[in-house]
């Protein structure tokens, strides 16, 4: 039950509580509800990083949204027409590069 004028109180599931998957000793956080951390919960067993078809694979030019990332050249899905990187981290290290480039210039 909500008192009004005041926020509903946070939940807590435990101080200490430790992951339930063979041979992890993550201590979880007390708000996390899911008896498992982050790598071993369901989410993250679902979620894939963009880059997560190996390279070379047989369906790299069949898929529509299939392109190769302009700067690690791995192939990789997105839905962004766009998009030219596979990661972040390949966008951020081909901006340095460039920044590099035009400094080496002056």
């Amino acid at each position: 039950m909500t008192r009004p004028g005041k926020p509903k109180p946070v939940t807590a599931f435990g101080h200490g509580r430790v992951c339930d998957a063979n041979g992890c000793t993550t201590v979880l956080s007390k708000y996390n509800p899911t008896p498992y951390c982050v790598v071993h919960s369901e989410r993250a067993a679902t979620c894939r990083a963009r880059r997560g078809r190996p390279a070379g694979s047989s369906m790299d030019h069949q898929t529509p949204a299939a392109r190769q990332c302009a700067r690690c050249e791995e192939w990789f899905d997105g839905t962004n027409p766009r998009r030219v990187y596979c990661s972040d981290h390949c966008r951020v290290m081909s901006f340095y590069a460039r920044k590099r480039e035009s400094v080496e210039e002056d």
